[in-house]
């Protein structure tokens, strides 16, 4: 459903995506189907300011296997504007920038419940929820407070997939085909990402 409006409704999907797997894809669609926007924009990060360490891909792993995911998806779009940011990637400066960036524009940030929590803590969060409102996709284990900043999906359903958890499969050479759009299997499995051993390029499917 798109409104017939000049003000483009549009959310930004941050996040490491390392890997994207079904369960972002799934909540993206949840969002831009209950919430009537007009795309969704995954904004993989450089690195988030609440984690000490850089993710395990690179930024152009990254990319490229977003890119993948994507493609079936004609209003899912991607940006690579935080990994071409200073790290770390802080909200507020994407949110301002896309604000400029599309002059009639109401601008939505998807999150999921377990960072509903630390929101208060996000750099400038005053001036960011101006910016933006924070479609919240529940995670179990998460319950929330309701706030004016918040949006949350109108029918909601749990989805227990974490990269962490792939990545550290992977590592084993458990099966993760299940877990993710086969694309980006196949491009884990070619390029030995979040393997202990880079020669080794053996993965069960």
């Amino acid at each position: 459903m798109i409104r017939n409006t000049s003000v483009q409704r549009i959310a930004i999907f941050g996040g490491s995506f390392d890997p994207i797997h079904h369960g972002h894809l799934i909540s993206a669609m949840d969002c831009l189907e209950q919430m009537a926007l007009e795309k969704i924009i995954f904004m993989p990060c450089a690195r988030s300011p609440f984690k000490k360490t850089n993710p395990i891909a690179s930024a152009q792993d990254r990319l490229e296997m977003i890119r993948l995911a994507i493609k079936p998806f004609k209003k899912f779009e991607l940006s690579s504007f935080e990994l071409q940011s200073p790290a770390p990637s802080y909200s507020i400066h994407t949110a301002k920038a896309f604000q400029k960036l599309f002059q009639q524009i109401e601008l939505f940030w998807i999150i999921g419940s377990d960072q509903v929590q630390g929101l208060p803590k996000w750099k400038e969060f005053a001036e960011l929820i101006k910016i933006v409102k924070f479609i919240v996709v529940p995670r179990a284990g998460f319950p929330f407070e309701k706030k004016s900043y918040l949006r949350i999906l109108p029918t909601s359903r749990y989805i227990d997939i974490s990269s962490s958890e792939i990545r550290e499969r992977v590592k084993k050479n458990l099966p993760v085909i299940h877990l993710l759009p086969s694309a980006v299997f196949r491009y884990i499995k070619k390029h030995s990402i979040y393997l202990p051993n880079k020669t080794d390029n053996e993965q069960k499917a």
